[in-house]
C-alpha cells in the first residue's frame, strides 16, 4: 500500500504543479483587474457573451488570434526540441517563436492601439522581419519563400493602410478598415502555415533521428 501510494504521489507530481499554476494564473488575473475596479463576473464572462451579442460580433479578430496564439505555442514546442540539438533551422525557430508571440500579445492585449504608439511597435515589428530574412534567408527558401514573403507583403499593406490611408480618407473609414483586416487576415494565414511547414520539416527530421 505504501509503494502504491508513493507512485501514486510521484506520477502525478506534473499534474497538481499544473493545478497550481492554473489557479495562480486565475487568481492573479481576476485580483489585477478587481482593483481596475472591474467587477470579477465581467472578468471571468465571455464579452460577447454579456453583451449579449451574436457570434459574428469580433469573429474575425478572435480567429485571427487564435492563429497567433496557436502557431506559437506550435513554436514553443518544436523550439524545446531544437534547443537540445544542432540545427541550421535553429535560429529560424527561435526568432519565428519570439515574433510569433509577440504579435500574440500585441493583437490579443491590443498593445499598438492602447499602450504604446503603433509606429514604435511597428518598428520593433521591422526589425524582426528584417533580422528574420537576413540571418535565416537559406532556410526560408527550403521551407516555402512564397509563404514567407506573401505573408510580409500582406501585412505591409495593412500597416500602410493603417497608418497612411485612413488618416488621408477618413470619410472611407469603413472600406479602408475591411481593406486593412482583410490584409492582415491573409498575412495571418500564410504566416501560420509557413510555421507549419517549418515545423512539420523538423519534427520528421527528429522522428528520423530517434530510429
Amino acid at each position: 500500500m505504501k509503494d502504491y501510494l508513493l507512485n501514486f504521489y510521484y506520477k502525478t507530481s506534473e499534474l497538481r504543479k499544473l493545478i497550481f499554476l492554473s489557479i495562480i494564473v486565475y487568481s492573479i488575473t481576476l485580483i489585477i483587474f478587481t482593483r481596475q475596479g472591474i467587477p470579477a463576473f465581467l472578468i471571468i464572462r465571455d464579452l460577447a457573451q454579456f453583451c449579449g451579442t451574436k457570434l459574428g460580433v469580433g469573429f474575425i479578430s478572435n480567429l485571427g488570434i487564435i492563429l497567433w496564439v496557436g502557431i506559437s505555442f506550435i513554436l514553443i514546442f518544436v523550439s524545446k526540441k531544437i534547443m537540445r540539438v544542432s540545427s541550421e533551422y535553429k535560429r529560424l525557430i527561435i526568432t519565428g517563436t519570439l515574433f510569433s508571440s509577440f504579435l500574440a500579445l500585441d493583437d490579443f492585449f491590443l498593445i499598438h492601439d492602447k499602450y504604446i504608439m503603433q509606429e514604435i511597435i511597428f518598428f520593433i515589428y521591422f526589425l524582426f522581419a528584417f533580422y528574420l530574412v537576413k540571418k535565416c534567408l537559406h532556410q526560408i527558401i527550403k521551407v516555402d519563400a512564397y509563404l514567407f514573403f506573401a505573408s510580409y507583403l500582406f501585412f505591409g499593406f495593412s500597416m500602410v493602410i493603417d497608418i497612411v490611408l485612413q488618416d488621408l480618407f477618413p470619410s472611407i473609414e469603413l472600406i479602408s478598415q475591411i481593406l486593412e483586416e482583410g490584409f492582415k487576415f491573409s498575412g495571418i494565414f500564410c504566416w501560420f502555415f509557413f510555421w507549419w511547414k517549418t515545423a512539420n520539416i523538423l519534427l520528421k527530421v527528429e522522428l528520423k533521428n530517434l530510429k
